[in-house]
C-alpha cells in the first residue's frame, strides 16, 4: 500500500496499528523529561476564526481556542486543548464559539531561544516540524482606537508573511506579545486581523496564574527545518484539492506510528477526529474545509 489516499484505506490501517496505539504513546513522549522554557505568571486565551468555503462553496467559519502563556523574558502561544495548567476561575470553554478542541497545531514560543526570535513547532501529517525565524515586525500605528475586555487599545499595522494584520494593543497590559507571530508592540494585542477578513485573533479573557512552568511540546522525532522550506511544503500540501476531502491523502502507510480515534469529548456534541502521530483530521471524509494559510509566503 504506497499510500493512503481516503477515509477507507485509512480505516484498514486504524485496525492494523490501533492496538499498538498506547505502547507507542507510553514509549514516546511521556518518557520523555519535559523541558521547561520559562516561568508564567499571566495567560490570555483568544479566539482564532477562518473565513473559509466548504466543497460547496459554500461560505463557512472555523474556530479554535488557542492560549498564550507570558512570563518574565519568554512566551508561549499554543492551542487551548493542549494547555494542561491554570485556568481562569467560573470561565467555560462553551463560550467560545465553534469547537474549541479543534486545534491548529500550532505552537511559538516567542523571544525564544532568545529576545527578538520566534521558535516555531507545527503540526503537517505526518510529521511535527521545528524551526526558528527573526520576523522583525515593523509596525506602523494607525488612528482610531478599540475596547477588548474593558481595555482601551491603540491600534497599529504590519505586514508579514504575505498578509497585512491590524493589531489592537493594550497599553496598561505593558507586554510586548501577542497571539501567533504577532509581536513587538508596547502592550498586549489583545485582537489582530488580517486585511483580507480571513483571520482573526480576538482576546476571550485574561488572568494571573501562580508560576508554572511552560513546557517545551517537542520530542525526537520533530523535523527540524529552515522556514521558508516548510511554509511553502505546508501550503502546497494543504492548499492541494484533495486536501479538504482527505486530509491524509499524501500520507506514506511506513510513516504511521500511532492512530487514536476520538469519537467525543466527554459527551460534549464536538466533531469526532482520528489523530495520526498525534496530529488530529476529521473523520467525515468529503465535507471538509478549505485551508487558509495563515502565511501565503
Amino acid at each position: 500500500m504506497d499510500m493512503l489516499r481516503t477515509f477507507s484505506m485509512m480505516n484498514v490501517v486504524r485496525l492494523m496499528v490501533l492496538g499498538t496505539v498506547w505502547t507507542c504513546a507510553a514509549t514516546g513522549v511521556h518518557a520523555e523529561e519535559t523541558k521547561s522554557v520559562g516561568t508564567a505568571s499571566f495567560c490570555c486565551i483568544y479566539q482564532h476564526k477562518v473565513k473559509t468555503v466548504d466543497l460547496n462553496q459554500q461560505a463557512v467559519t472555523d474556530s479554535t481556542a488557542a492560549m498564550l502563556e507570558v512570563g518574565d523574558n519568554v512566551a508561549k502561544y499554543g492551542d487551548w486543548a493542549a494547555y494542561h495548567g491554570q485556568l481562569p476561575a467560573n470561565y467555560d470553554t462553551k463560550n467560545l464559539a465553534g469547537n474549541p478542541w479543534t486545534k491548529d497545531y500550532v505552537t511559538v514560543y516567542q523571544d525564544y531561544p532568545q529576545q527578538g526570535k520566534l521558535t516555531v513547532r507545527e503540526g503537517l501529517l505526518p510529521h511535527f516540524y521545528v524551526y526558528e525565524e527573526e520576523p522583525k515586525l515593523v509596525w506602523t500605528p494607525v488612528e482610531g482606537a478599540d475596547t477588548v475586555l474593558g481595555h482601551v487599545c491603540s491600534k497599529a499595522v504590519t505586514t508579514y508573511g504575505g498578509r497585512t494584520w491590524t493589531a489592537s494593543y493594550a497599553a496598561d497590559i505593558p507586554m510586548v506579545y501577542g497571539p501567533w507571530k504577532l509581536t513587538g508592540l508596547p502592550g498586549l494585542i489583545l485582537k489582530a486581523e488580517s486585511a483580507d477578513g480571513i483571520h482573526s485573533f480576538v482576546a476571550q479573557v485574561l488572568y494571573d496564574i501562580d508560576a508554572q512552568a511552560m513546557a517545551w511540546d517537542g520530542t525526537e522525532k520533530d523535523v527540524k527545518v529552515a522556514r521558508n522550506k516548510f511554509v511553502t511544503l505546508r501550503n502546497r500540501l494543504k492548499t492541494d484539492k484533495q486536501w479538504p476531502k482527505s486530509a491524509s491523502y499524501y500520507v506514506n502507510a511506513e510513516d504511521i506510528r500511532s492512530v487514536v480515534i476520538v469519537k467525543d469529548h466527554n459527551n460534549e456534541g464536538l466533531t469526532p477526529n482520528m489523530s495520526i502521530n498525534g496530529i488530529s483530521l476529521p473523520m467525515s471524509g468529503g465535507t471538509g474545509h478549505f485551508f487558509q494559510p495563515l502565511e501565503t509566503k
